[in-house]
């Protein structure tokens, strides 16, 4: 069912995400998929007919939209066996610079 903007109603719009030039929403649909949507914010709210982008089902639902709308950041799960180590870098662009010459 669409609303009088063409806006796709459905329940199942999870962990949605704008992107960084507020033309679209990214957002994953109940069967998995990660889907786009064009809008327009002014005069009024409208949006356009949704694109499914790609089947996003094996990531988790933490993501992220490059600046550019080009890539995602998503995060996938090991698996049963595999083990996984968390590397936290405090005060990261300090170290990359006495690491890095310019």
């Amino acid at each position: 069912m669409h609303n009088r903007n063409g806006f796709l109603i459905c329940k199942h719009r999870l962990e949605q995400v704008w992107a960084r030039d507020g033309r679209e929403i990214f957002y994953r649909n109940g069967a998995g998929d990660m889907v786009a949507v064009r809008v327009e914010t002014t005069p009024t709210f409208s949006a356009g007919p949704t694109s499914v982008l790609f089947p996003a089902g094996e990531y988790v639902a933490v993501y992220d939209v490059t600046a550019d709308g080009e890539r995602f950041i998503m995060v996938r799960p090991l698996g049963d066996n595999a083990q996984g180590d968390m590397i936290l870098v405090q005060n990261f662009f300090e170290e990359l610079r006495a690491r890095v010459p310019n």
